[in-house]
């Protein structure tokens, strides 16, 4: 376990290699494997608590920076690409967000009208 949700921690996380899974409120929500991804970002930059557990998912090497905040403040170049890595996953985040969604739409939809289908199937083989 690399970040649990609710503890505020004030550690930066880089993955180096490997593949974890971010978890919210018990439940899987994605697997990052992107060499250079951060965690624990948002703590830092927002002063909150962690907003999700971060788990390894594979045999991963990480690079923990202790005083994240001290660190994202005398390097702006990290801080550029911490808020492209963020915009990135804004994007496609939202985008795999909005595909599930209209699935489980298409899904939905599909059972509403083969439920119907099935009522009316019933309703025309009634005796008259």
């Amino acid at each position: 376990m690399l970040l649990t949700e609710g503890e505020r921690t004030g550690l930066l996380y880089v993955l180096i290699e490997g593949e974890v899974e971010i978890w919210k409120s018990d439940f899987p929500v994605t697997t990052i494997s992107d060499s250079g991804a951060m965690f624990g970002d948002m703590v830092i930059l927002l002063d909150l608590p962690h907003t999700a557990t971060v788990k390894a998912y594979t045999n991963c090497r990480v690079r923990i920076i202790q005083h994240g905040r001290d660190f994202m403040q005398s390097n702006p170049l990290v801080v550029y690409h911490l808020a492209k890595h963020m915009a990135v996953r804004r994007m496609y985040g939202s985008t795999n967000y909005l595909v599930d969604l209209n699935q489980k739409l298409c899904d939905v939809n599909e059972a509403i009208r083969g439920a119907i289908s099935h009522q009316f199937a019933a309703i025309s083989v009634l005796p008259s």
